[in-house]
């Protein structure tokens, strides 16, 4: 019998504690499985909380994987970088992702990670699992986008950053299969989390102020295969209430009221919920939402502009 060969190990870590499952993340586990890693994925709860020294004797050591994924924003940031030296130092290889490494990319190389992916990873993974199974050749680094990462004689590079994913449509569900969902169970047997739909990524617009400069092109999901994630997780887990993961799920007018017509038209027994930064004002639409199974919408404005709610 010929052995099949195993799988390199991914370890991904969400070192800050949560209460719930971060979506993000699931795409990123999502991605190195397609790549061809063995991904395991460990978020840091309020239940069970660990501390640096703990998550690597009891989660990095015993995974012992070949790439360790850490994904944070700047919350306990100290500790963070306790737990990325820690994995250097025992010498596990960090690739640094999420918010803080993607702003300040310098301090992160400088605080124990090996590589920073700037900005949304998916293409910049590829990039990186490419060069992995290539062997790792120093030369090969310059070719994986958004990459960040300090060369033998101690030089900064910043590779130009991967064009960004304009139909996230493409990405499919958030794929939880790596992650320990226990943390996030909830008494009546739900999962925190598991109401979260990906809509879409970025931004329209340029507030000075805002800190996702690396998100400002408008990513957006068709709005069918929202609706059929939702009638996915209904019929799987019984969830009626959803949570919209798009900063800006009601710029676009037409987009929305497609959205809320077929919830109505179909009697699709759902209600949703949705944070955004505006609403162009072009008719009710804030109106057309309520009636249409809308539960809870946070509004913040941009800027003061008038075009924008």
């Amino acid at each position: 019998m010929v052995e099949t060969p195993s799988r390199p190990k991914c370890l991904l870590v969400f070192p800050t504690p949560i209460a719930t499952i971060p979506t993000g993340l699931t795409y990123v586990a999502k991605r190195f499985a397609a790549n061809g890693f063995d991904v395991k994925t460990y978020v840091n709860s309020f239940g069970h909380y660990r501390d640096h020294q703990a998550i690597l004797d009891e989660i990095v050591i015993p995974f012992a994987p070949a790439v360790v994924g850490v994904s944070y924003g700047t919350f306990n940031i100290p500790e963070v970088y306790r737990l990325q030296q820690a994995c250097r130092q025992a010498g596990y290889p960090v690739l640094a992702g999420g918010p803080h490494p993607t702003i300040l990319p310098e301090e992160a190389l400088g605080h124990g990670a090996q590589y920073v992916i700037r900005g949304e990873g998916e293409l910049a993974i590829d990039d990186f699992c490419r060069f992995f199974f290539q062997g790792e050749r120093p030369e090969d680094l310059a070719g994986v986008r958004s990459l960040s990462y300090v060369d033998g004689e101690g030089r900064v590079h910043h590779n130009p950053k991967a064009r960004r994913i304009m139909n996230t449509t493409e990405l499919g569900d958030m794929d939880t299969a790596s992650f320990d969902l226990d943390p996030f169970r909830t008494a009546d047997g739900n999962i925190k989390g598991f109401n979260v739909i990906s809509a879409g990524r970025g931004c329209p617009f340029r507030c000075g102020y805002c800190s996702h400069s690396h998100w400002y092109a408008l990513g957006r999901r068709d709005m069918d295969a929202v609706i059929e994630e939702m009638v996915r997780k209904h019929e799987r887990y019984g969830i009626t209430n959803f949570w919209m993961s798009d900063e800006t799920f009601t710029v676009h007018k037409d987009r929305l009221l497609y959205f809320c017509d077929r919830l109505r038209k179909e009697r699709l027994p759902f209600t949703w919920m949705a944070g955004t930064g505006g609403l162009r004002r072009r008719g009710n639409a804030r109106g057309h939402a309520r009636q249409r199974h809308v539960a809870d919408h946070l509004w913040g404005g941009e800027r003061g502009r008038r075009d924008v709610a």
